[in-house]
């Protein structure tokens, strides 16, 4: 049977020590180490690497072209990397 992650937007709360959250659902709770708001920002943004995955699998040979799909890609891009 195919299991269906908790839908997005993901947000990483950081006063709550790093918990990524779904609405008010906690996701994950990040542990003290060199990584931790690196690793709470990646978690953040699985739903929209996964769904930009998927509709760049979609488009085939074309989704080099597609530039929404492309600004897409980047703006899930930058919220893993912290630039959003």
């Amino acid at each position: 049977m195919k299991q269906s992650h908790t839908p997005g937007p993901w947000i990483v709360d950081f006063d709550r020590r790093y918990f990524v959250n779904a609405g008010s659902s906690p996701i994950a709770e990040m542990f003290t180490d060199i990584n931790m708001e690196a690793n709470a920002r990646l978690i953040a943004a699985a739903p929209e690497l996964l769904e930009a995955c998927k509709e760049f699998i979609e488009c085939g040979p074309n989704a080099g072209n597609n530039q929404d799909l492309i600004a897409q890609i980047k703006k899930a891009i930058a919220k893993a990397d912290g630039e959003s």
